[in-house]
């Protein structure tokens, strides 16, 4: 669900067509990339917004689901876990 997001913003942010760091996705396109049902979709998506790294908006009538992704925070969830990573090898040896 994330490559998928991150592929879509970064579609977006070279043409310019991010609002406000918002860029849109359909529930179908992405079940169409990814083979998530909307039901993983929303689960995964609760879990990335929990970890302050996807922001989600209803914008438009009607509704288009809107994301942001918080390139930071992020970076920050990568880099914790590759850190994680080689203590837990670490320890191992």
């Amino acid at each position: 669900m994330l490559g998928e997001l991150y592929g879509r913003y970064n579609y977006f942010k070279k043409r310019n067509l991010l609002r406000d760091g918002f860029f849109f996705a359909t529930k179908d396109s992405i079940e169409s990339n990814t083979k998530l049902t909307p039901y993983k979709q929303r689960k995964a998506s609760s879990i990335l917004e929990s970890a302050n790294i996807l922001e989600i908006k209803y914008i438009d009538i009607p509704p288009k689901t809107y994301y942001k992704i918080n390139e930071i925070n992020l970076m920050k969830a990568l880099k914790s876990s590759v850190g994680d990573e080689m203590t837990d090898k670490e320890t191992m040896r």
